[in-house]
């Protein structure tokens, strides 16, 4: 115990009770206390701490309803065995059944794989979802998921946190206080926290100059993401290159971005608003075309891709396609899509690095993390009407 006695000072910025809690959750998550391992007293740790033996009690007290000690009468305090399994909580706005949320789904099953592999099957991840669209702190406590969370918090030993942006900002809203250390997912926009987010500058800058390459330089940008224009990344981007490469100005075409009923709303209206655009390009004669559609996510592809199928549109001859996407998550497009794909697989490993580390009380240096991806080529092929034979129906 000499390591708690003597490493551990008390500051003044916050509640002594708050900085003991921390110091025996590191301690433990850390595996620097084991399951088992027998705690001086509390008089004795105020003694040795100089600290307030009240707030000391209080500490051991907290610790022990979260699950991190236990009492045991006439032998004294103990590390609760079991600690070493840890769990990670994966906090998200979206609900994941709805058929939209393919990247969240996607991160959990990489999130999940991850730890398991880290930490040989004995740390699990709990998901806790459906939290956008709770607009006041009753909506939340009134909700299956809040029930599961603050139940969860007292029963189960978390080591860690992530989270995504939007369900941040429901448990700002509620007031609710994690136990264990906390990891942010989001856009890299100033005001929201976000320790890991994936680098849309990056993206616009790569996707231009990938169909600058290509000889297509008059560009048609077709844009969901909802922050302003003056600040948003992949614009910033896309007017890097712009400028860097002398290309005439992209067209950019903003989208609502309604999510409504799993993504239906949203593929419906970028299937609407292409084909107006297709319309329009057609009545504006061969000089009125663009060479390329740029588009900001896969989920809008979907219906871009219906309209330039409906509009007779040769893709990559007339129009070349490039979108946004994200590792692990595939949609079948039938026509050539190029894609400008972001890492899953570096994007959960960043997340559980900067979880870690301060895990073991350190203050990562580098956050907010960038995560990068790169252009693939399509490799899909058409599937021609009348290549399958009568012989090859079956009936049932």
């Amino acid at each position: 115990m000499d390591s708690i006695r003597f490493s551990f000072e008390l500051a003044t910025a916050e509640p002594a009770h708050v900085q003991i809690e921390r110091h025996f959750q590191r301690l433990i998550r850390t595996q620097t206390l084991v399951g088992g391992q027998r705690l001086p007293s509390s008089r004795v740790l105020a003694r040795e701490w100089n600290a307030d033996y009240k707030a000391v009690q209080r500490a051991m007290k907290n610790l022990k309803d979260t699950g991190f000690l236990e009492r045991m009468p006439r032998r004294g305090t103990f590390v609760k065995p079991g600690n070493d399994k840890g769990v990670i909580g994966f906090l998200v706005g979206a609900r994941l059944a709805h058929e939209a949320a393919f990247f969240h789904r996607a991160l959990f099953k990489r999130l999940c794989l991850e730890t398991s592999s880290r930490h040989g099957g004995d740390w699990r991840c709990y998901l806790y979802d459906e939290l956008n669209g709770l607009k006041t702190k009753r909506d939340f406590e009134c909700s299956h998921t809040w029930q599961r969370l603050t139940n969860d918090l007292k029963n189960y030993p978390f080591k860690g946190f992530i989270q995504t942006s939007g369900a941040a900002e429901t448990l700002r809203m509620a007031g609710l206080k994690l136990n264990a250390p906390t990891v942010q997912l989001g856009p890299d926009l100033p005001g929201l926290g976000a320790d890991v987010f994936m680098d849309l500058c990056d993206f616009g800058r790569k996707s231009v100059e990938y169909l600058a390459g290509k000889g297509r330089r008059k560009i048609v940008y077709l844009r969901t993401l909802e922050d302003g224009v003056e600040r948003s990344p992949d614009l910033n981007g896309i007017r890097e290159a712009v400028r860097s490469l002398s290309l005439p100005p992209i067209e950019m075409c903003q989208l609502k971005g309604e999510w409504v009923g799993g993504g239906r709303m949203l593929e419906s209206e970028a299937c609407a608003r292409v084909r107006q655009l297709v319309r329009e390009w057609k009545a504006r004669g061969e000089d009125g075309w663009p060479d390329a559609l740029l588009i900001s996510d896969d989920m809008t592809t979907r219906g871009a891709v219906m309209a330039l199928v409906l509009e007779t549109v040769k893709v990559p001859d007339r129009l070349f396609v490039l979108t946004a996407a994200n590792e692990d998550v595939f949609h079948y497009h039938g026509i050539p899509v190029a894609k400008y794909e972001f890492p899953m697989g570096r994007m959960v490993g960043e997340l559980l690095r900067v979880m870690e580390r301060r895990m073991a009380g350190e203050s990562p240096a580098d956050v907010p993390v960038g995560v990068r991806g790169s252009v693939i080529e399509s490799a899909e092929h058409h599937v021609e009407q009348g290549v399958f034979k009568d012989s090859e129906l079956l009936l049932i």
